[in-house]
């Protein structure tokens, strides 16, 4: 679980093996969003019960590992648009909610005192990737995708949709390059 990575100070971990994490979740996000199989990760389904809530449980894992291993989230939400699969319409719906309650993630580190810096990049990542997401996947987007699924006839989804939509709120508008330094700044003392 991207949580338990997080509190183990991923952003401290050595280059080359946040590099493998990154290379391994990207594959899977890429293979999920297509086709609905994580490999090369397994699967897990938790026992959650309606439909959707699986996939959704695992659009948002493979999402916070993706935003904790400082994948550009621009380049992923654009990705998930260009898909235009079940799988990547889930993605973009689990993109545009609320994730993790960020709150409850503390890092468990060698150095204590690093924990607070620790979490303050975490929440940082989080804070820019909500709104790239946001600035890419706006109600209009979620409208002609909405549209797209009505047309092919999956009312299910549509449905399902139109739901989220009507929930939509993006996040109040900051200067997103107060994030890029913070980000910068925290990750080199961190991984330093």
């Amino acid at each position: 679980m991207p949580d338990q990575i997080a509190r183990l100070g991923l952003l401290s971990w050595p280059q080359d093996e946040q590099a493998a994490l990154r290379n391994l979740f990207r594959h899977a996000a890429v293979n999920w969003f297509a086709t609905g199989k994580t490999a090369p990760l397994g699967q897990y389904w938790p026992d959650i019960g309606n439909d959707w809530s699986q996939d959704i449980w695992t659009a948002e894992i493979l999402l916070l590992a993706l935003i904790y291993l400082r994948i550009d989230p621009s380049s992923l939400a654009n990705h998930m648009l260009a898909m235009n699969t079940v799988w990547s319409t889930l993605g973009l719906v689990t993109a545009i909610s609320p994730l993790r309650n960020l709150d409850d993630i503390y890092p468990v580190l060698e150095n204590a005192e690093d924990a607070t810096a620790m979490h303050a990049v975490l929440k940082g990542l989080y804070r820019y990737a909500l709104a790239c997401f946001h600035h890419i996947i706006t109600y209009e987007v979620l409208m002609l995708r909405w549209e797209v699924h009505l047309a092919r006839g999956d009312e299910k989804l549509a449905s399902y949709l139109l739901e989220v939509m009507d929930r939509y709120e993006p996040p109040q508008m900051v200067d997103q390059t107060d994030d890029e330094i913070f980000l910068a700044d925290l990750t080199k003392i961190i991984s330093g």
